[in-house]
């Protein structure tokens, strides 16, 4: 359904003050025609892209490390005797 050339619309705001008639076409936008890319433009989106590429990349190595100092916990919380070694050595009484 597409509007009659003269359609327009008033609008009443929250304070009650209503608005004279706008026309209706004014709502709706036109084709735009795409912008065009200069080569800041690319310049500054391939460093905000390498940026987040780099945070990104900090983050999952991080996540990593976190991973394998949570599985070494467990382990060791598991085992908690692995890698200790007891000795007692009897005292020696000379007599002499």
């Amino acid at each position: 359904m597409t509007a009659p050339q003269d359609a327009t619309v008033t609008l009443t705001g929250p304070n009650g003050v209503t608005t004279g008639p706008i026309p209706l076409d004014t709502f709706t936008a036109g084709a735009r025609l795409p912008m065009k890319e200069t080569a800041e433009d690319e310049a500054v989106r391939d460093r905000t892209y390498r940026v987040a590429a780099d945070e990104l990349r900090g983050f999952i190595e991080r996540f990593e490390a976190l991973a394998e100092e949570k599985a070494q916990i467990g382990e060791r919380i598991a085992n908690p005797c692995t890698g200790v070694r007891f000795s007692y050595s009897p005292p020696t009484i000379s007599m002499g």
